[in-house]
């Protein structure tokens, strides 16, 4: 639910109830960002944590030329990016499958060991960005043009990434089933 022009001013002036509203209002979104580009859950709660760190710092350069959840989308998906390389570098990155499908959700008479094993495998497999892209995309249900907005990219960077991402997933699911 977005917050309201005057409760970003209020944040900017420093206002601790409306920067409150604000971690409210998205802690949901940052969290499901974090949750599905990073495919653990200990990560998650550290990138989203940095995330918030991260717009309340940088809020006063918010100048309203977007909407402010496509700037708090922005801000997550390049906070995470981030995230998930300087762990990378510190060589501490893994992926718990078992949490990341309990925060999906799938019911346990859907579950197919084989199945969730290869999901978190094909998804682990892409490249950050074609990852994010198909996130913000199939999962978080944006359009394109707001992707393009929020990875400060163009519509058309945005649609042959997520072509790519397809593709990538297509061509490794054919390569397990082989």
């Amino acid at each position: 639910m977005p917050v309201p022009d005057r409760t970003v001013l209020d944040a900017q002036r420093g206002d601790l109830e409306a920067m409150g509203q604000i971690y409210s209002a998205y802690i949901d979104l940052v969290w499901n960002i974090s949750l599905k580009m990073t495919l653990n859950r200990t990560h998650a709660e550290e990138a989203a944590s940095e995330v918030f760190l991260r717009i309340f710092r940088k809020i006063s350069k918010f100048k309203f030329r977007s909407s402010f959840k496509t700037w708090v989308y922005r801000l997550t998906v390049n906070t995470v990016i981030n995230y998930i390389e300087k762990e990378k570098r510190r060589k501490t990155w893994y992926i718990d499958e078992e949490r990341l499908e309990r925060e999906y959700g799938v019911p346990a008479a859907q579950e197919d060991p084989a199945e969730k094993d290869m999901c978190g495998k094909l998804l682990a497999g892409l490249r950050q960005r074609e990852r994010m892209l198909l996130i913000l995309r199939e999962i978080e249900g944006m359009s394109y043009c707001d992707i393009a907005e929020a990875a400060g990219m163009s519509i058309g960077a945005v649609k042959t990434g997520i072509y790519r991402a397809r593709e990538s997933l297509r061509r490794a699911y054919k390569s397990m089933e082989a």
